[in-house]
C-alpha cells in the first residue's frame, strides 16, 4: 500500500519457511554435530591405543583407508604400520603421511595387537583372507557409528 499521499511504500509480510527447507535444516545440523561427535570420540580411542603398548595395523592406505588415515590423524610416528594385500599396493605411500604401504604378510612374522580395518564393509573379507592366511589379531576394529567398535563381538550390520 501506499501512504502519506504516496511518498511512503509499506506492506506486512509474513516470511515462512517451507517445511522440507526447515527439515533439510535440521538434518544438515544434526549430520554437522554427529560428525564432530564421531571425529572427537574415534580421535581419542586412536590416541589412547597410540599411548597403550598395542600394536596397531592399518588394513589400506588407499581411497577410504587413506580417508579415515586423513580425517583422524593416522600419523606415521603413532601409526607407522599399514598394510595390504593388493600387490600393486605395495611399496606405495599413503598420500602426505608418509607411511609405506606393506604386504599383509609382514603381519605373520610380526603381528599385531589390533587391526584397524576402515573400509569396514570390506572386513568380513579381510577376516576371512587374515584367517585363510593364518594372519592373528587380539582385536579387529571398524569405524561404526561415530566409534571404532570390535568387528568380532560388538553389533553392526557388516
Amino acid at each position: 500500500a501506499h501512504g502519506y499521499d504516496g511518498e511512503v511504500v509499506y506492506a506486512l509480510v509474513r516470511l515462512t519457511t517451507p517445511k522440507i527447507q526447515l527439515e533439510n535444516a535440521i538434518r544438515t545440523t544434526n549430520f554437522l554435530h554427529q560428525s564432530y561427535n564421531s571425529r572427537t570420540s574415534i580421535s581419542k580411542q586412536l590416541s589412547d591405543l597410540a599411548k597403550s603398548d598395542q600394536r596397531v595395523a592399518i588394513w589400506g592406505g588407499t581411497g577410504k583407508a587413506a580417508a579415515f588415515i586423513h580425517q583422524y590423524n593416522v600419523d606415521s610416528q603413532r601409526f607407522p604400520l599399514v598394510v595390504d594385500s593388493d600387490p600393486d599396493k605395495v611399496g606405495t605411500f599413503v598420500p602426505e603421511t608418509g607411511q609405506e604401504i606393506i604386504f599383509r604378510d609382514i603381519l605373520k612374522s610380526s603381528p599385531v595387537d589390533i587391526v584397524i580395518i576402515p573400509t569396514q564393509w570390506r572386513a568380513k573379507d579381510i577376516l576371512a583372507e587374515m584367517n585363510r592366511e593364518g594372519i592373528v589379531a587380539k582385536q579387529i576394529l571398524i569405524e561404526h557409528k561415530g566409534q571404532l567398535i570390535n568387528f568380532l563381538t560388538d553389533k553392526h550390520p557388516y
